[in-house]
């Protein structure tokens, strides 16, 4: 996720693509593809993306920190749950946020 950051477009925009797009729509897929102008719209995707991959290190050294704390067994029960908590965590911090984005975005160009 945060390695990325490094290419031309980060991961979260194609990630995203699809649900923003209403499974890919040709029309909405294109105007998605054009928002990568807008600096505002790079700068939603790049946090996104940093703060996505940032999230899921911090899984990882959780787990790490878990495996050393507390049984194997007790760790892989843990698991699973770790795992939906920071889904469910990131993935309504990234509509919340995508939300914002967007609408702060609408406004800036509403008032060009």
């Amino acid at each position: 996720m945060l390695a990325s950051l490094l290419l031309p477009r980060p991961l979260m925009f194609h990630l995203v693509r699809p649900f923003a797009t209403h499974d890919n729509d040709p029309e909405q897929v294109a105007e998605w593809n054009t928002s990568w102008s807008a600096p505002l719209f790079r700068r939603c995707m790049r946090v996104m993306t940093t703060t996505w991959g940032l999230g899921l290190l911090v899984e990882a050294a959780t787990r790490v920190v878990l495996v050393g704390a507390v049984s194997l067994d007790t760790a892989a029960a843990l698991s699973p749950a770790l795992t939906g908590v920071l889904l469910v965590a990131l993935m309504t911090w990234t509509t919340s946020y995508g939300r914002r984005a967007g609408e702060a975005r609408r406004a800036a160009a509403e008032s060009v």
